[in-house]
Parts: structure tokens; sequence; C-alpha cells
């Protein structure tokens, strides 16, 4: 028993210890020491990098051209990549559909969840839950897994003066989820901000102080690490609403950004958020993709550099020309880029393990405006609200 104890011991230490040397590979890049983990079993080793998350296998294999041979092993992949089948949400047209990706290559099944006729831009999106409005200005929520909406409280009557945004995210030192309302007069800035809570009995509170920034409706978002952030690249800055604190924030972005020559957007990767620059004229060229590894310390890691997605035989190359934009999500150790061109959905996923991609494509679809993944979600939202469609199949408009 304690030979046993002592090996769970030296684990836990080699691993905290790789988890440090994580944190200053800036120092030791190129170096292929691998200090007190070279006296250890391989076997050993390998146990505590299927521990790590993906984000840190990213750059571990930065440190050693050893970590990053077992890293890059087929066996490892193989047994480190999620076997779960990929859920993609697709708001085709006026439609919210949903389809089931196998990683056999298999056809896609297809399940219609919601009609909408509202803008589409303001319908958000977290963890396979929706806010939006319906044509009374209600705020609604609905949960794709279950199809059950409800309308959550009211905060105030319907404007039609000023333009109306909710957002969703989950609080993780609460594990509950939580609804971000704001106006936007027709100056386009942020006021008259309230979060909600989704649970039974929740109203709606009041946030003190609102950031001076201008159309954050538009601009990219996301829900990452207890945060939601917007994208404000015109004053050069990255927002946050900590859903923890309830209170918003702005951090600087890892570079300087080139608004005439690049574009940004945002999106969650395995927990944490990720900003991607990309050049205007070429859309599946990556030319850097960071990590927010430390909100705090407003501490970035850069991915991926100089990354092309290898298109094939498609037509994308030939249709990008077009104005089309490429979308980011994530499925574990993968990180999926979705292009829309004309009726059919391209997703690529890129496998940071193996830095391998597969290609899967739907067709058949009328007018693709966004594409995200998803997870199953059970969480029974009737108790957040007045119930207003049992079975999903509703149709609104504003």
């Amino acid at each position: 028993m304690r030979v046993v104890e002592l090996h769970k011991r030296k684990k836990l230490k080699m691993t905290h210890h790789l988890s440090c040397v994580l944190d200053s590979t800036h120092n030791i890049i190129g170096n292929d020491e691998l200090g007190e983990f070279s006296k250890l079993p391989k076997e050993l080793v390998v146990e505590i990098l299927y521990k790590l998350p993906v984000t840190s296998l990213g750059i571990v294999r930065c440190v050693s051209k050893t970590f990053d041979s077992m890293i890059q092993n087929p066996e490892f992949v193989e047994t480190y990549r999620s076997k779960a089948p990929l859920r993609w949400l697709v708001f085709d047209h006026s439609e919210l559909i949903t389809f089931t990706i196998y990683v056999d290559n298999s056809r896609p099944s297809k399940r219609q969840a919601l009609t909408l006729s509202v803008h589409l831009w303001s319908v958000n999106f977290y963890d396979g839950l929706l806010v939006f409005f319906n044509d009374d200005g209600k705020p609604l929520l609905h949960n794709i897994s279950t199809q059950v909406t409800v309308e959550l409280p009211s905060t105030h009557p319907a404007s039609f003066t000023d333009t109306e945004c909710l957002q969703i995210g989950l609080d993780i030192s609460s594990n509950k989820y939580k609804v971000l309302y704001w106006k936007e007069s027709r100056d386009l800035c942020l006021s008259f901000c309230y979060v909600l809570t989704l649970e039974k009995g929740s109203a709606w509170r009041p946030v003190g102080d609102t950031p001076q920034v201008r159309g954050v409706g538009k601009k990219p978002q996301t829900c990452a690490n207890g945060s939601l952030f917007w994208l404000d690249d015109c004053q050069q800055r990255v927002i946050l609403f900590d859903l923890s604190s309830e209170m918003f924030r702005s951090i600087n972005p890892p570079c300087v950004m080139n608004l005439h020559e690049s574009s940004y957007s945002l999106f969650e990767f395995n927990g944490s958020l990720c900003l991607v620059q990309k050049p205007r004229k070429e859309m599946f060229h990556l030319e850097c993709m960071w990590l927010l590894k430390d909100v705090s310390r407003e501490k970035w890691g850069l991915m991926l550099k100089n990354t092309v997605i290898p298109v094939g035989d498609t037509d994308c190359y030939s249709r990008s020309s077009l104005g089309n934009s490429l979308e980011f999500s994530d499925r574990y150790c993968e990180i999926l880029m979705a292009a829309a061109v004309g009726k059919v959905q391209h997703i690529f996923l890129y496998n940071l393990l193996d830095r391998a991609y597969q290609h899967f494509k739907i067709n058949e679809l009328r007018g693709i405006r966004r594409g995200e993944t998803y997870e199953q979600n059970d969480l029974q939202i009737a108790e957040y609200g007045t119930l207003v469609d049992a079975s999903g199949s509703v149709e609104y408009g504003r």
C-alpha cells in the first residue's frame, strides 16, 4: 500500500512539475532535455500526458522532440481524442437545424430544431441553449436538446427605438447559467445593462459600470472560462463580463490589430478564449491563433501560425472571394473551421495532436447564415420562466 501511495504522489508531483514547466516554455523552447522526466518509465510519462488538457499538450510538444513524438503517436492520438459524434447547429435561412456527424464519415443525420424569423445576429447561443426575443420583445430561452422554450422575466416594456441584446454564458464559480441583457441606443452605445441567473424565482439585477463601447452586439463574441467576451477591434481591446463578479473589464489583445489587412474573430477552445487573425483576401489562411492562458495577467500563448487549411478539390477557393466568412469552434482536441459555399457547408477538423485534417460536407441547405458546435444539454428550463411551447416547434418574428 505504501509503495502505491508513493507512486501516486510521485505521479502527481511530476504532473504538477510539468504544469510549471509549461508556464515557462518561452525560456526552454528548443531544449530537448526532459530533466526529471527522463528518469521515469515511458509508460508513466504517457499516462501523465493523458491527464493534461489539449491546450497544454500543444505547448508540451514545443518543449521536447521526445514529447512531440509521444503526442503524435497514432495510439496516443486515438486514445486521447473524443469518440463522441460531432453535433453541428446550422442557422439555415430562417431555420435552425441540427446535424450529428460521425467520425467514420458516415452520412450526417439531420433534425429540424426550430423555425425563426428573427435577425440571426440577435440570436445568442451557448452550450445548447439559445436566447432571443419574440415579436413582442419578450426574452425567450430555448434548449436545443429538450426542445423546450420558456419566456424569461421581462426587464421593462419593449423598446422600438433601441436595439436590445441578450447573451448567455456559464458562471463556473456557481455552475449556473446567466443571461446578460443590454440596450444599444441610436448612437450604438451600451446602456441599461442587467443580468439574470437561470434558476427558479430569479429576477434581473442591474449591472454597475458599463464600458464606453459602440455596437457591441454586432462585434465578435463568445463565452469562455466563466466570462462573456467581445472583440472591440476599433479600440484595440477585448471587453469581458465576468459572470461571477458580474463586472465588466477590458484586456489587451496579443497583437496590434491591422484592420485593413486582417480580420479577427473569437471562439472558445477547451474552455479558454481564442483569438484568430486571418488575411482579409485569403479566407483559408490562418496568420495566427492565440489562446488566453491567464485573464488576470492578460497572458496569451500562440497556438498556430501561418497555417493553410487544405480544402483539396472542393470549390471553397474559387468561391472564397465572395466574402464568405470562416467560423471557428472546438471539439475537444480539435479546432473546427466551417465555411458555407452556396448551399453546401464545409467543415474542417484540425487535430492539434497529429496536425491532421478531416473534411465533412453537408449538402442541400437553403441559405446558411451561421454554424456552431453544441453538446447535449439536459438542463430542465421549465421552472426558469413561463412555458411557451412544449414541443419546441415554434415560430417567432420581430
